[in-house]
């Protein structure tokens, strides 16, 4: 039986990031691998751990995760990274050489910035060794991004794989609802508080969409996972814009999700990302295909997706699934979704055919073979 290794960022396994036991779930109900999650004592939650891992090893320091690792003979090895993980990436790297790091999202901010942002620019440092000395990265970021980070550290661009989180066939519903008076939009995922500089955080552009759309007789939720719906309301201070605009405006709701289900997301006619794309955190988007995309689409929802989310953008259009807008488009996005509804019947059997090749079945084995 082959084995494939999964090492969480920072070696913690968090609530909300649900990409390796997607992973496990198919290496080893499909593919018959032996999945290993090796995550450190710290930290450590069980009930984060589904029974889609063959195994869990814990280890009480980076050194001993280390030596578990080596003592395994694994297909792959695979190290999730995100901001403020890579360090921890790179650490790993420096001991074992054959490892896949994913890159979940890298910043676009001068080092300067992110120091005074986070306190802490060892991120910069980090990335460029896991860059140059990983096997191979792995991330949501299509080719254009990787032509640029190619030059940018001087590597080769065969060293990024495309790798955006895909559809699981046992997640696709076929529901959806016409478009009869009133327009229904929907946003899953985490939210940013309002409080945090626009440059970098979509959460004041958030805020700015909701105003103006809700102001047309559009109805927007933001639909969030369970814990990031519990953190909003336990730190109601840093959301509280976002919450007043739930208590008072009648158009917009603040909905407690369902982790990894898509039925939830069945009423509404479209999902979408930002709606206004605004300062240096569009480029963290422009050629990236985030996780709520494979949502959406499970979910049998067309999406609705600003032009500047260019790769988003191009596969929309490329395969009819929904609409692409611009900023300029939003005080009018009523009348424009209005003028398309006889085609939305196009898109729902769009999707459909679409997702099923957007699928790990279809594409998984295809990307690890390039490892």
């Amino acid at each position: 039986m082959k084995t494939i290794i999964f090492i969480p960022p920072n070696g913690v396994l968090k609530k909300q990031d649900f990409l390796f036991d997607r992973l496990s779930n198919y290496f080893k109900n499909k593919l018959d691998y032996k999945t290993i999650i090796i995550c450190l004592k710290n930290n450590y939650e069980e009930t984060l751990v589904s029974t889609n891992y063959s195994e869990v090893i814990l280890s009480d320091t980076i050194e001993n995760m280390v030596l578990s690792i080596k003592s395994i003979d694994a297909e792959y090895i695979i190290n999730r990274g995100w901001m403020h993980a890579y360090a921890f990436s790179a650490q790993l790297l420096k001991e074992i050489k054959n490892m896949n790091i994913i890159v979940k999202d890298w910043n676009f901010s001068t080092k300067e910035k992110y120091k005074f942002l986070f306190n802490d620019d060892s991120d910069f440092e980090a990335i460029e060794y896991i860059f140059k000395n990983s096997n191979k990265v792995l991330s949501h970021f299509t080719v254009e991004q990787a032509k640029i980070w190619a030059k940018s550290y001087n590597v080769d661009v065969n060293k990024f794989i495309y790798f955006p989180e895909m559809c699981h066939e046992d997640n696709m519903i076929d529901k959806f609802i016409k478009i009869d008076k009133e327009i229904n939009l929907v946003y899953a995922g985490r939210i940013s508080p309002t409080s945090l500089p626009q440059e970098y955080f979509p959460g004041k552009s958030h805020l700015r969409s909701i105003k103006t759309l809700t102001a047309k007789k559009i109805n927007i939720d933001f639909v969030l996972p369970p814990m990031i719906y519990r953190d909003v309301f336990e730190n109601k201070e840093l959301y509280l814009d976002f919450i007043y605009e739930h208590r008072f405006n009648n158009r917009f709701n603040i909905i407690k999700g369902e982790i990894l289900n898509p039925e939830i997301l069945h009423k509404y006619h479209f999902g979408f990302f930002e709606l206004e794309a605004s300062g240096i955190n569009d480029m963290l988007y422009r050629y990236g295909v985030v996780s709520k995309f494979a949502f959406y689409l499970e979910a049998n929802l067309p999406i609705i997706v600003n032009s500047k989310f260019i790769s988003i953008a191009k596969i929309v259009k490329e395969e009819k699934i929904g609409l692409v807008f611009s900023n300029k488009d939003l005080e009018n996005l009523n009348e424009i979704i209005n003028s398309k509804k006889d085609e939305y019947s196009i898109y729902i059997n769009n999707i459909k055919k679409y997702r099923k090749e957007f699928s790990y079945t279809k594409k998984l084995k295809e990307i690890f073979d390039a490892l």
